[in-house]
C-alpha cells in the first residue's frame, strides 16, 4: 500500500471521526484532549468526548532530569494528537491532489520546461520528489 492509498483510507476515517477543534488541557493524570464542540447537558457543565491521557509523568521541582524529560515527552505526545487532528483535513486535501504516475509526469515537465536558473525548476524537483514519495509501496 502507497501514500497515496493511506489517504484515501485515511479520509474515510476523518470523514467518521469528532471534528476538529480539538484541545488538549493539563489534568491531574496528565493530559486531557477535548474532541470538538462541548454539546448542550442537562448537567452543570457541557460535555465533550474527551481522551484521558493518564500518563502519571510529573513536572515539578523535585523531578529529576529524565522524569522532566518524560514529562515533556507525554505533554508533545498530547499537544501532537491534537494538532494533527486540527490540520488533517487540509492536509488529507492537498495529499489527495497526487494520483500514481505523477512523478513521472512531472519528471518530463522538469526536463522539458525548466532550464537551469528558473525558479519553476526548484518548484517542479520539491513536487516530483513529493508525487515520488507518495506512490512508493
Amino acid at each position: 500500500m502507497n501514500l497515496i492509498d493511506q489517504v484515501g483510507r485515511l479520509k474515510e476515517l476523518d470523514a467518521e471521526a469528532t471534528i476538529a477543534p480539538w484541545e488538549t488541557e493539563e489534568s491531574d493524570e496528565g493530559h486531557e484532549i477535548r474532541m470538538g464542540e462541548a454539546i448542550e447537558s442537562r448537567g452543570q457543565y457541557q460535555t465533550h468526548h474527551i481522551i484521558e491521557y493518564n500518563h502519571g509523568c510529573e513536572s515539578s521541582d523535585d523531578s529529576s532530569v529524565a522524569e522532566e524529560e518524560q514529562y515533556l515527552e507525554a505533554q508533545a505526545n498530547a499537544y501532537l494528537i491534537s494538532e494533527l487532528r486540527n490540520v488533517a483535513p487540509a492536509m488529507l486535501e492537498v495529499l489527495g491532489g497526487f494520483r500514481p504516475g505523477d512523478s513521472e509526469v512531472l519528471t518530463g515537465l522538469l526536463l522539458a520546461n525548466a532550464p537551469y536558473g528558473n525558479p519553476a525548476r526548484e518548484v517542479l524537483r520539491r513536487m516530483r520528489a513529493m508525487a515520488a514519495k507518495m506512490e512508493e509501496q
